[in-house]
C-alpha cells in the first residue's frame, strides 16, 4: 500500500462506519446556488443536522473555512470544489452552462476535509462543454491520487440537450456513472436510477455508490423508506440534502436514516416510539 492510498483508506473510514461500511451522509452545499429555505441559517441548521449524528457531512469550501470548528470529531466532511452554473441569477430560467472549479484539492486539505467532492455533468449543447469537464475531473482525480484524497464524483445529466425527464434514465445515469469511474472516481453519488440499474451498477463498478436524494419526499416515512431500498439494491449510503433540512425535525430524520442505512436497533426503536 502506498502513502497515498493509505490516506485514502483512513479518510474514507472517518465517512464509512466500520461494523456496516455505509454512510448516511447530509449534503449542505445548497447554497452555491443562492438561498434556499432550511438552510438559509447555515450555522443553525448544521447544528441540528449535527445532533443527529450524521456519518458525513457535504460543504461548499467557503462554507467550511466559517464552521468547521463546529464538526470537529462529529462527522465526515466532503468538501464541494467545483460548481455548476446555467444562469448568473439564482432560480430564473437557464441562460446557459458553466462548469468552474471553486478550490482545489490541496485547498480542501487545508481545511480538514476528508474527501473531494466534484460533478460531471453530461448533456451539453457543446461537445466543448463536456470535454473540458472531464478534463477538469481528470487533473482533479491525478491530484487526489498524490495527495490520498478520496474523489466522490457527482454523474448528472443537467446540460440543454436532456429534459428533466431523462436525468435519471437508468441507461443515461449507467454511461455517466461509467465515464465518471473511468476517469478516477473513488466514490460515486448518483441520481436514483431504479432498483434494477442501481443493482448492476453495484456489481459493475468496484467503488462504492451512494444515492443522492432529489427533491423533498411526501413524508419522512418516505424518505426513510426509500434510504432502505437503495441499501438493499446494494448502494452502499445516501447523500440526502432537502430531504433531511426541510423536514420538521432534521436531527430526527437523520437519526432514522442511520437507523434505515445502518440498521441500528437503538435508532429503530426510538423512531418506532416517535412514530
Amino acid at each position: 500500500m502506498t502513502l497515498a492510498s493509505a490516506g485514502k483508506a483512513v479518510r474514507l473510514s472517518r465517512l464509512f462506519r466500520l461494523d456496516t461500511e455505509r454512510t448516511v451522509v447530509v449534503a449542505l452545499d445548497h447554497g452555491l446556488a443562492g438561498i434556499r429555505p432550511g438552510i438559509d441559517d447555515l450555522p443553525k441548521t448544521l447544528e441540528h443536522v449535527l445532533q443527529g449524528r450524521p456519518d458525513g457531512l457535504v460543504l461548499s469550501a467557503g462554507a467550511l473555512y466559517h464552521v468547521a470548528d463546529k464538526i470537529c470529531g462529529r462527522a465526515g466532511i466532503v468538501c464541494t470544489i467545483d460548481t455548476f452554473l446555467n444562469s448568473s441569477i439564482p432560480r430564473a430560467e437557464p441562460t446557459g452552462e458553466a462548469h468552474r472549479m471553486l478550490a482545489s484539492v490541496e485547498d480542501a486539505l487545508a481545511l480538514g476535509a476528508d474527501a473531494v467532492k466534484v460533478f460531471l455533468v453530461g448533456g451539453q449543447a457543446e461537445l466543448a462543454g463536456f470535454a473540458d469537464n472531464v478534463t477538469r475531473l481528470a487533473k482533479t482525480a491525478r491530484a487526489c491520487q498524490r495527495t490520498g484524497v478520496p474523489l466522490i464524483v457527482e454523474p448528472t445529466l443537467w446540460g440543454e440537450r436532456v429534459g428533466s425527464a431523462q436525468q435519471r434514465d437508468p441507461t443515461l445515469v449507467a454511461h455517466m456513472c461509467r465515464i465518471a469511474f473511468e476517469t478516477g472516481a473513488d466514490v460515486l453519488k448518483i441520481p436514483y436510477p431504479g432498483t434494477e440499474t442501481l443493482g448492476e451498477l453495484v456489481s459493475a463498478l468496484p467503488c462504492p455508490i451512494l444515492v443522492m436524494g432529489g427533491s423533498t419526499a411526501e413524508s419522512m416515512e418516505d424518505t426513510v423508506a426509500f434510504a432502505g431500498e437503495v441499501v438493499a439494491a446494494g448502494a452502499r449510503g445516501i447523500v440526502f440534502g432537502q430531504r433531511v433540512w426541510q423536514s420538521p425535525d432534521p436531527a430526527y430524520t437523520v437519526r432514522a436514516l442511520c437507523a434505515a442505512v445502518h440498521g441500528d436497533l437503538a435508532d429503530s426503536k426510538a423512531s418506532e416510539e416517535k412514530s
